[in-house]
């Protein structure tokens, strides 16, 4: 009885820490995205929503993103951003595969197809 009970309780511990540390997005509508800066020379303020796929696609992403203790070294720009609703998520703007959760001391790793579609997001609607 007490194995069972251990194996039992074994199981419970890694299936609920099997989603710690990962992102929660339960926002329902598109998400936004925001960059202020320079593009070849030009000063850009950008609002732009992105559509039903791009909002899926990007919280798939983000959703399966892990937990990362030293984000913090990477370059962040709170005007580099994707929004879903209140959550806003700032892309390191080198080739760090990390976001950061504006407001937050918490960063988390991407995958480098994660990365690369949320770049070309930004070149998308940034350099149009």
């Amino acid at each position: 009885m007490k194995r069972l009970f251990a194996v039992l309780l074994s199981i419970f511990l890694v299936l609920s820490l099997a989603g710690c540390n990962r992102i929660s997005i339960n926002h329902r509508g598109n998400a936004t995205l925001n960059y202020c800066g320079k593009v070849r020379g030009n000063d850009i303020e950008l609002t732009q929503a992105l559509t039903a796929e791009e909002t899926g696609s990007v919280k798939k992403y983000l959703s399966s993103a892990r937990y990362c203790h030293d984000g913090a070294g990477c370059p962040f720009d709170e005007n580099i951003s994707i929004a879903f609703g209140d959550q806003i998520f700032a892309i390191a703007t080198d080739d760090c595969p990390t976001v950061w959760v504006v407001g937050s001391d918490d960063y988390y790793t991407i995958s480098e197809a994660g990365r690369s579609y949320i770049v070309s997001l930004f070149q998308k609607y940034v350099a149009s």
